[in-house]
């Protein structure tokens, strides 16, 4: 005897064996993957790119930081300029960018006065000893991404007592 409320239904459709649409749901994630590999990759590549511009900022803004301090603090040009080149060079050692050391670009002393860094070959007074420095390295890609070169400079100066980090007013994106 069947009763109103059974649950039991003989009314469900049964699969045919001509029904196209089974393992449709396969192909669609099959399909889709790679497309979703990429995404990854990219999210991945950019990451990594992030990562090294912020560790590479680190280690020119240090650098710059540790020149300027030592030059500026120093009564004597020649030797306080040696003893900043040493600095500068532990403080690049010191901040790997991805684990490695990252390549310097360039090392400028000069004066930095009214806003405007002017490399120099004349002594500059210690309140406008400044150093600029620019670092780069090469960011592998991963995931079949291609490499990037990063770069970075900062710009640092000692202001009497301290060293500052600044900008450049003639060249504000470099900074």
């Amino acid at each position: 005897m069947k009763h109103a409320f059974s649950t039991q239904s003989n009314n469900l459709p049964k699969p045919s064996h001509g029904d196209t649409r089974r393992g449709f749901a396969v192909i669609w994630i099959l399909g889709c993957m790679p497309i979703f590999l990429a995404a990854v990759a990219f999210v991945v590549s950019v990451g990594r790119l992030d990562i090294a511009r912020t560790e590479l900022k680190t280690a020119a803004e240090s650098a710059a930081l540790a020149g300027a301090r030592t030059w500026g603090q120093s009564p004597d040009d020649a030797a306080g300029q040696a003893a900043a080149m040493v600095q500068i060079t532990v403080m690049i050692a010191a901040n790997t960018v991805l684990g490695n050391t990252p390549t310097v670009v360039s090392i400028e002393t000069g004066a930095y006065v009214g806003g405007v860094f002017t490399p120099s070959v004349a002594v500059p007074t210690q309140t406008q000893r400044a150093y600029r420095i620019t670092l780069s390295t090469i960011v592998t890609g991963k995931l079949g991404a291609s490499d990037y070169t990063v770069k970075s400079q900062a710009l640092a100066v000692f202001n009497g007592t301290r060293a500052v980090l600044t900008y450049d007013s003639l060249n504000p994106s470099a900074s």
